[in-house]
């Protein structure tokens, strides 16, 4: 059964601090998936790049929808002190991640190794 994006956000700001880290809020998506229907509105495309589109935003988390086009791609980030969650309810990514070998801050260089891949779908 799947619940509303309001319904969603309402039950996720409802999870006590305490209890809001990478396993409760991982499980609670995977209990929770949205109905489809209430997220389009926040559906936008661009032919140049990748969309990130803000649906919510709090002191403790932040809820968007990120859309890309067949063959769109980011670029190499890290999500350094952040706690990230993913879900895709509509479509598949795919994603490579990666391990850092070298880094000289002091030059902007950083020498990366490839570890393991990831696919998610609806």
């Amino acid at each position: 059964m799947t619940v509303s994006i309001k319904k969603f956000i309402k039950h996720l700001r409802s999870i006590s601090d305490d209890c809001f880290g990478v396993e409760n809020v991982y499980q609670f998506l995977g209990d929770n998936p949205v109905d489809i229907d209430t997220i389009t509105p926040f559906f936008f495309w661009s032919e140049r790049c990748y969309t990130r589109n803000l649906i919510y935003k709090d002191e403790r988390f932040e809820l968007m929808t990120l859309c890309w086009e067949r063959g769109q791609v980011s670029r190499i980030h890290n999500h350094a002190d952040q706690m990230c969650w993913m879900t895709v309810p509509v479509g598949r990514l795919r994603g490579q991640n990666f391990s850092v070998l070298e880094i000289d801050e002091a030059k902007g260089f950083c020498r990366l190794k490839e570890t393991d891949r990831f696919e998610l779908s609806d």
